[in-house]
């Protein structure tokens, strides 16, 4: 070949022949002709001529260095390359370091070579460093690196909007069937209404923007890259989100008067949507089309607090894309798990159910396309395999989308100049572990101070829906501010979660309100793929679940103008009252004056009424219980009449407890409507609370403080043990007792813990410094210990009733024969014992202990099997659930801790009494949690969840034990420091009955007056 069709020499080691030969190919085949020696030398001719006249006939020369160095003959090109580059100005020498090739040392290399840029090889697929081999052969710029201007074409938590299209692929199919179904087909008008439904991490949003609207952009649809768009999501109001998003259409976008005008035109009529349509098209052709994007339709049931508002939305938008003739297409993008929510409004149901597409997984085949294309077309390449990788871990996993942008995000930032590499993956770990981990690595730059403040700060950007149901809110940065963080220490904690290093939540300015910031985490993946943000979020679920609903009541007060009547009342009051208290620091200045608000606005009404004549306070009490009832009513309970109804004579039951009346019977017949009328939570309570009040349901014999109950095998009798140092057994059915036992030791101690045997003959009891065994029949002390160190504080039989096992003050944990007394078996010594409990089977031994722990014990040799530590109070109480599974403590701070008991995990954990707790116990099918609370109140849990169920009060005093009757008769009884035991009956029907049954027993019937105020109790005329 003709020397002077050559481009560049190639001066290399023989040892880099392979290396140097590849290069070459490449070259040809990117239209730069190379010399290589191998290629051009004839046999038989003299080569060093040859090789000088190439040197200087191309107009460059690459010299490579590779692992082993130069060679000797390549010296010599390289100086004679030298020399002609000295002559000749364009001439150009190129130094090109091999994979694994070393730059010599400075004072190795000819001076020239020092100072000109040089190409260094990755390895021979580098294709960085052959595009910049090229740019100097040609004596071209090299184009920037891909990534080192523009964005990056993956997303990370963020979706593809619009302007992403270019770097949106993989769901052209699901367009296309999309557009064809809006296009219409022949003799069919075209649809106009579409849901986007999927679960969360699907890519709906990316699908209805960067997928649809971009494509209208673009014209997919003859006209529409001139039809008007406009994108909104709910919030709160979503009538006046929409009018903001179809401000700019309109040309009035910065006119709130008329913006607030087109929101009241649409709550005033379905119709305002399809006019105002027809308003901005009317000089348009008849197929012009004005598309509204209303994306995270879920908004609508989970941020948006008020029905007219939805309804007002949702009449307007299926009108206005299903009237015919119309010229609005409607794109809802929403959750999969919110479509059962649509039910409740059949036009919605009906349109969705017409026309909706599903965004599930994509195929193998759409994904390798969303991963290599993009950087395929910004000139960056994937390592081998590297692809493939990721694939296995994303196919058929319909919500990883966001988890898979996120980690080729990550991936980039890492990439080695063009090239994303396996080294990069390694680092940054699974694509299912990949957010979880950077996450954790960002809040590790985080002193602990302003860790709280993180934590602050996601937990009110999660909005709790039911169960494990979670979604992401907007928040007003405004609005983060509490008692504990001001606002100024919040903002460079929320810039720096913001901030391109990070990426965790979005700060940008209202859509409705330009000078008012919002703040919102990046994606709901995070609340599934954080694990610390979900374990925050569990700890912290009732008092989200309840902020929650405080969030709505605050709402409604401001949207009547502050009216009193909106403010807080009742238990719901006292409830907000103790958060208020627990948690002064997560609440916003905002929520804690409206929670101040109504204690005030209660604390005036209770001082009027203490002032007025009795006559006219009965009815001015009355009056108040109507409005303060009804205010709870509008706040929680406006989906229907009924339930407000339920809940408003369930509140006035409650009240009039409180209050002297003539009737005895007024509570009763106030709870027993309110039950009939809807079996709201609030009814059931009142119910319990005024048969408690009316004395249908407790053993008030004890002559002193009652400090532990506990039921014989059966169910048919319970014992209480005494401060004064009395046991006393009393029939359950009839609460009569039936046996007292006393030890003749003087002075009489108080007996803190006691136990049934399995067949219900025998009590094992322990008491301030001793523990003995009676025999209740005979009324005699069959065992008495020798005094103890300390006092004993529990007591359990274990081996089918042959021995007991205390536990004391002093640490020490013994088994002793039920018969004799003797030793059995001691433990090794603990820290105080607070509670001792037996498994179902036998075999374990669960302890409390005053500094912190749980400990697991095997029952037989006396090992510790193992320990739960991290509370962060002494556990007071222990349970195993009846198949033995599951082990919960009650602690000292007012939690319940449930772990399991084989594997020693934390299965949940709550707070079930701010004003700590003294007991806990299992249902007799382990279906519920009864707890007993310092407070007075009791509870009722789901031992599965830890909902809440029931709250059961009537104390005068703090509880002190709980025990469920065993013999499926559905009772719990709780036990009080004020001399009582309250038996609650769970079967509904026994409890009406026996409200039924106290108001017979009543000598005082209603009274005109109650009939007067609570006209539509039964016995009212």
């Amino acid at each position: 070949m003709g020397n002077e069709r050559c481009q560049v020499f190639l001066s290399y080691n023989r040892a880099d022949e392979t290396a140097v030969e590849a290069i070459a190919s490449k070259l040809r085949a990117a239209g730069v002709e190379p010399w290589l020696d191998k290629w051009n030398l004839i046999p038989g001719k003299p080569w060093q001529e040859e090789i000088e006249t190439a040197l200087t006939s191309c107009g460059s020369c690459a010299v490579f260095f590779g692992p082993e160095g130069t060679g000797p003959w390549q010296n010599e090109e390289m100086r004679t390359a030298l020399d002609h580059r000295v002559r000749e100005d364009h001439y150009r020498v190129i130094p090109v370091l091999l994979p694994g090739g070393v730059r010599e040392e400075r004072g190795s290399l000819p001076g020239f070579l020092t100072r000109v840029t040089w190409v260094k090889f990755r390895d021979l697929d580098d294709a960085d460093a052959f595009r910049r081999l090229l740019a100097g052969i040609r004596d071209v710029k090299p184009e920037p690196l891909p990534g080192a201007v523009g964005p990056c074409p993956y997303r990370g938590l963020r979706y593809f909007d619009v302007g992403d299209a270019a770097a949106f692929h993989g769901r052209d199919a699901l367009v296309d069937l999309v557009l064809d179904e809006l296009r219409g087909r022949t003799g069919r008008e075209a649809n106009r209404f579409l849901g986007v439904v999927g679960c969360s991490g699907s890519g709906k949003s990316s699908f209805a923007r960067a997928g649809l609207l971009a494509s209208f952009e673009r014209g997919a649809i003859e006209g529409s890259a001139q039809w008007p768009v406009a994108i909104c999501r709910p919030g709160v109001n979503p009538l006046e989100s929409l009018a903001v998003a179809l401000a700019a259409s309109l040309g009035f976008e910065k006119n709130p008067g008329q913006v607030l005008d087109l929101a009241s035109r649409f709550a005033a009529g379905e119709t305002a949507l399809h006019v105002t349509t027809r308003l901005r098209l009317q000089n348009d052709p008849q197929a012009s089309r004005l598309v509204v994007l209303v994306d995270q339709f879920e908004e609508c049931f989970t941020l948006c607090r008020d029905k007219n508002l939805r309804d007002g939305l949702f009449c307007n938008l299926v009108y206005a894309a299903t009237i015919p003739q119309g010229q609005t297409i409607v794109l809802l993008a929403m959750r999969a798990d919110f479509y059962g929510e649509c039910a409740a409004y059949p036009e919605l149901a009906a349109a969705l159910s017409d026309h909706q597409i599903l965004i599930g997984p994509m195929r193998e085949s759409e994904l390798r396309e969303a991963i290599e294309v993009p950087a395929r077309e910004q000139g960056v390449e994937f390592d081998p395999g590297l692809v493939d990788l990721l694939l296995d871990e994303v196919k058929d996993q319909p919500a990883a989308l966001p988890l898979l942008q996120y980690t080729l995000e990550e991936l980039w930032k890492a990439r080695a100049g063009s090239r994303l590499t396996h080294e990069a993956y390694r680092t940054l770990g699974t694509v299912s572990g990949v957010l979880g981990r950077r996450a954790d690595e960002i809040l590790g730059q985080f002193n602990p101070s302003e860790k709280e403040m993180c934590r602050h700060v996601l937990l009110r950007l999660v909005q709790h829906v039911e169960g494990e149901i979670y979604t992401r809110r907007r928040v007003p940065l405004a609005d983060l501010a509490s008692a504990r963080f001001d606002a100024a220490a919040l903002r460079p904690v929320v810039d720096k979660l913001a901030g391109e290093s990070a990426r965790l939540i979005v700060l940008e300015a209202d859509s409705i309100d330009a000078n008012t910031q919002v703040v919102e985490l990046a994606h709901e993946a995070l609340i599934a793929g954080w694990p610390q943000l979900r374990a925050w979020l569990s700890e912290d679920r009732d008092f989200q679940r309840w902020r929650s609903r405080l969030r709505g009541a605050l709402e409604n007060w401001r949207d009547m103008k502050r009216d009193p009547s909106a403010l807080l009342v009742g238990a719901v009051l006292d409830e907000a009252l103790r958060y208020a208290s627990l948690r002064a620091d997560a609440l916003a200045p905002e929520e804690q004056a409206f929670i101040h608000a109504g204690a005030e606005w209660r604390a005036r009404q209770e001082r009027a009424a203490r002032v007025r004549r009795r006559n006219f306070r009965i009815a001015a009490v009355a009056g108040l219980v109507l409005f303060a009832t009804g205010a709870v009513s509008t706040v929680f309970a406006r989906r229907e009449a009924r339930l407000a109804e339920s809940r408003r004579l369930a509140a006035a039951a409650r009240n009039s407890l409180v209050r002297t009346d003539p009737s005895r019977a007024l509570p009763l017949f106030l709870a027993l409507h309110a039950f009939d009328l809807a079996q709201t939570r609030e009814a059931e309570e009142a119910l319990h609370q005024v048969v408690q009040f009316a004395g249908g349901a407790a053993i008030e014999g004890p002559k002193s403080a009652v400090l532990d109950v506990a039921y014989a095998p059966g169910g048919a009798r319970l014992a209480t043990a005494e401060d004064d140092g009395h046991i006393r057994v009393w029939d359950a059915a009839s609460r009569k007792q039936l046996h007292e036992l006393a030890s003749a030791r003087e002075p009489r101690e108080p007996v803190y813990s006691i136990a049934f045997n399995p067949d219900g003959t025998r009590i094992a009891a322990g008491a301030r410094d001793t523990a003995s065994v009676w025999d209740i029949g005979a009324g005699t002390e069959i065992v008495a210990l020798p005094r103890q160190p300390d006092a004993i504080m529990s007591v359990t039989f274990a081996d089918a009733g042959r021995h007991f096992v205390t536990g004391g003050w002093d640490g020490a944990i013994t088994v002793w024969d039920a018969a004799t007394g003797a030793t059995v078996r001691t433990f090794p010594k603990q820290g105080a014992v607070e509670r001792v409990v037996v498994s179902p089977d036998g075999r374990r031994l669960a302890t409390a202990h005053s500094e912190g722990t749980v400990k697991l014990w095997d029952l037989a040799t006396g090992t510790e099997v193992r320990a739960f530590t991290g509370l962060a109070k002494a556990p007071k109480s222990l349970a195993f659930s009846p198949d033995g599974r599951r082990l919960a403590a009650s602690v000292w701070d007012g939690s319940v801790v449930v772990w399991d008991a084989d594997s020693g995990s934390n299965l949940r954990s709550f707070v079930a009494d701010p004003d700590g707790l003294n007991a806990l116990a299992f249902s007799p099918d382990g279906s519920l949690l009864a707890t007993a609370g310092l407070s007075g109140n009791g509870a009722l849990w789901d031992a599965r969840t830890g909902d809440e169920l029931l709250t059961l009060v009537g104390a005068a005093d703090a509880l002190t034990a709980a025990a469920f009757q065993p013999s499926g008769e559905r009772r719990v009884a709780l036990a009080s420091r004020d001399r009582s035991v309250r038996i609650y009956e769970l079967d509904l029907e026994r409890l009406k009955q026996r409200a039924r049954d106290l108001i017979q027993r009543s000598a005082t019937p209603l009274t005109a007056q109650n009939c007067a105020a609570y006209p539509t109790l039964k016995p009212c005329p």
